[in-house]
This record gives C-alpha cells, sequence and structure tokens, in this order.
C-alpha cells in the first residue's frame, strides 16, 4: 500500500494535506497549492456560460449514485432554468435524461466548468483539478472515508468547493 509505504518513511508526520500534495500532485517541500492556470480563450462551442451547470455522475474509485437521482436532480435545476450539461466520457456513459452532452478533453472539460455557473460531481480526480480552478464545485461523496481522508475544501481552502456526502438509497428501502 503506497500510503503504509509512505507513512513509514514519513513517520506519520505529515498531515493530509502534505500527503495530497506529494503524492498526488507530485509537490514537495512547503509550497503553496497555486490555481492550475486555465486557458480562458477555449473554444466553447458547447455554449456553457454563468447560467450552465455541468453534472458529472461517473467515477471509476467510488459508489456511483442511481440514475434517478441524477435525472431528478437534472429536472429541478431544468425547472429553475439552468442549462444543464453531462460530462460523459466513457462510450458507455449516457447524458442524463433532458440534458445536453459534453465529451471533450480533460483540460478542456475544465475550462468549460471554469466558464459554467456550478459543477455538481460525483468524487473523481477531476474534482482534484477543480479544486485548483476559481470553478464552483459541489463534490458528492458517496463514502464517509471519502470525506474525511480526501477532503478538497481543506486541501486547497478554497471558497466556493462544497463537499458533502451523498448516500445511495438501500435496495430494500
Amino acid at each position: 500500500n503506497l500510503f503504509m509505504e509512505f507513512d513509514e518513511e514519513y513517520q506519520n508526520d505529515m498531515d493530509i494535506v502534505e500527503k495530497y500534495k506529494t503524492l498526488v500532485l507530485g509537490m514537495s517541500g512547503n509550497y503553496p497549492l497555486d490555481k492550475l492556470r486555465i486557458i480562458d480563450n477555449v473554444i466553447n462551442e458547447n455554449g456553457i456560460n454563468k447560467n450552465s451547470i455541468i453534472l458529472m455522475p461517473d467515477a471509476n474509485s467510488v459508489k456511483k449514485l442511481s440514475n434517478e437521482f441524477w435525472i431528478e436532480l437534472a429536472q429541478i435545476l431544468l425547472d429553475k432554468g439552468y442549462e444543464v450539461y453531462t460530462n460523459v466520457k466513457k462510450k458507455e456513459e449516457k447524458e442524463i435524461k433532458n440534458t445536453k452532452k459534453i465529451s471533450e478533453t480533460i483540460m478542456k472539460t475544465v475550462a468549460l466548468c471554469n466558464k459554467a455557473y456550478l459543477t455538481i460531481s460525483l468524487r473523481s480526480g477531476m474534482c482534484d483539478l477543480l479544486s485548483l480552478t476559481d470553478a464552483s464545485v459541489i463534490i458528492l461523496n458517496t463514502e464517509d472515508y471519502c470525506l474525511k481522508e480526501w477532503d478538497l475544501k481543506k486541501i486547497t481552502n478554497r471558497e466556493n468547493l462544497y463537499n458533502v456526502v451523498a448516500y445511495r438509497k438501500s435496495e430494500e428501502s
């Protein structure tokens, strides 16, 4: 386990912020987390603007939320007058009902999220990148440990970054 080796090497003297900087971002020493530089003149053929909300319902390393959750959330946002987009990357991923699909490179997606009013994302590696920008982001954690161990708000000390725990409805209820 990488973290166990890391902890033994540093004798547990490093807090989670320093571990994150070293392991995830490859930074060493006492360097502050600077904002990721975003090319502001990215071609925006999707029309994303400050009335747009981007949903990111897929992630590789955490439990997913139900399609019904995302459909209901999208409909609430649409009813409030927002333009709602779904970030779709893999072939098996589909846009959420009644939303527009975006499927761009990682850095272009980051730039588009920076242009949008808000991004609501299942906790993923994309959240790490977004935490280093000015994008407003709500991060949905499906496990308590994600929030406790990898709280990007604590790591980056950002104003417009929100972490919440969203639990899956059990199949028995």
